[in-house]
């Protein structure tokens, strides 16, 4: 079984100013991004999130495109109630921040420093059937 997903993201915006016209500004910025899960083999989840992103507001110094790609694998247990999983956040290292700040008399490009390549162990457990019983029934016989 596999799920996947896709999406495009376009963003634009601009100065105009009455005193300097020259200044007047356009841009836009771009994300594409593509996620896949996989299960399969049995118990095993296999995920991919890949996103790209440029943006075309900035000065020529800074860097203005990234590929995000975070990945995981991950295994169910316990009747599928459990999973144990490893993600690795910014599998390339190519995350960046770059930002340009447009005031009435200034443009400001900035590039901060931001949480880089990482990963991360984590347990999750399903608490739907907490109890025995169905949440949905006892929802019920409260009304």
């Amino acid at each position: 079984m596999m799920g996947r997903s896709a999406g495009r993201a376009v963003f634009g915006g601009g100065g105009a100013y009455d005193i300097n016209p020259d200044r007047n500004e356009d841009f836009l910025n771009h994300r594409i991004g593509f996620e896949a899960t996989t299960y399969w083999p049995e118990n095993v989840v296999f995920g991919n999130d890949i996103s790209y992103n440029y943006f075309g507001n900035v000065s020529p110094g800074f860097d203005n495109t990234s590929l995000l790609w975070n990945t995981s694998l991950g295994y169910q247990f316990l009747d599928d109630d459990a999973t144990i999983k490893i993600k690795v956040y910014d599998m390339l290292n190519q995350n960046i921040d770059t930002r340009r700040t447009i005031g009435d008399d200034f443009i400001q490009d900035t590039s901060n420093l931001i949480l880089t390549q990482y990963a991360m162990l984590s347990f999750t457990y399903k608490l739907d059937k907490f109890g025995g019983a169905n949440p949905n029934e006892r929802r019920r016989n409260r009304r």
